[in-house]
């Protein structure tokens, strides 16, 4: 029988040295590898620097390093996001995008450990902060729990010195047969330094209608977290391949849903995209 394996590999780790922040994204697939590293400023959260090197793979081979001095001056923090658009100019530049993404959620993760020189005085302060930033911004937030920690107490103790966060994702798509009767099988994983999930879906048909869909939480901050597994319910009788970006989104995310899920489905939803099918 016919077989077709994709795979998709990504890591992000965030790096106290003296006062500059280091975040870098890896990502691994079978046509293509890349690393891109931010040097941010630890009280601001300015670019400093920002350098990725680019390796295609297979008849496209070539090795590409970039000096991305558009980013500097810019934020790493979630105001940042947007200007990462500047990336799209380059060659490959969808690659730069989406690492450079991870490295700034990799940012606004790691800045639990280093909150005093970020400008709050007190974890309390920093809880309320984020408090009023999430209100009814995921499915916790929306749905707080009497016996849920607050976050500094969740990721503490906060004595993290140089290693502050990691972020490891894993993609593995197994197609099967062809024609009408191909099927998909996915299996793909999220862990970080706060949060662990497992997606496990099974597709048929050259468009992909979805038969399983199961999100299974190992490891979350609040207990709503848990009850994010609904929206692979929801997920069944769609189909798949007939999908944007925006209805991925709308799916598993915004004030009931997780952005961590939607993190891992725009991944699954990539390398899908990116299949012979």
């Amino acid at each position: 029988m016919l077989k077709q394996i994709e795979q998709f590999n990504s890591v992000n780790t965030v790096k106290l040295e003296n006062n500059q922040l280091i975040t870098n994204c890896v990502v691994l697939e079978k046509k293509w590898e890349g690393e891109l590293t931010l040097f941010i400023d630890v009280k601001t959260f300015k670019i400093n620097k920002g350098v990725a090197e680019i390796h295609l793979k297979g008849k496209d081979y070539d090795n590409i390093y970039y000096e991305l001095k558009e980013l500097e001056g810019l934020s790493g923090y979630m105001d940042g996001k947007k200007d990462m658009n500047k990336l799209l100019e380059y060659n490959q530049g969808d690659k730069l995008k989406y690492m450079a993404i991870q490295c700034i959620n990799g940012m606004i993760q790691g800045e639990t450990y280093v909150y005093k020189k970020r400008g709050f005085d007190t974890k309390d302060s920093y809880n309320k902060y984020w408090d009023k930033l999430e209100e009814n911004g995921c499915r916790m937030y929306s749905n707080i729990h009497p016996d849920d920690l607050s976050w500094m107490d969740y990721a503490g103790p906060i004595s993290r010195k140089y290693n502050l966060f990691n972020r490891f994702k894993r993609v593995y798509i197994k197609k099967i047969g062809k024609g009408e009767r191909v099927e998909f099988n996915v299996m793909a994983s999220f862990t970080d330094s706060y949060h662990e999930l497992v997606v496990d879906m099974v597709m048929m048909g050259k468009e992909m209608m979805v038969e399983k869909c199961e999100i299974d939480f190992v490891r979350a901050p609040g207990v709503a977290c848990f009850q994010n597994g609904v929206h692979g319910e929801n997920f069944i009788g769609k189909k798949f391949a007939l999908l944007d970006k925006k209805q991925i989104i709308e799916s598993f995310g915004k004030s009931q849903g997780c952005y961590h899920i939607v993190d891992v489905m725009l991944d699954v939803y990539r390398k899908i995209k990116e299949m012979e099918l």
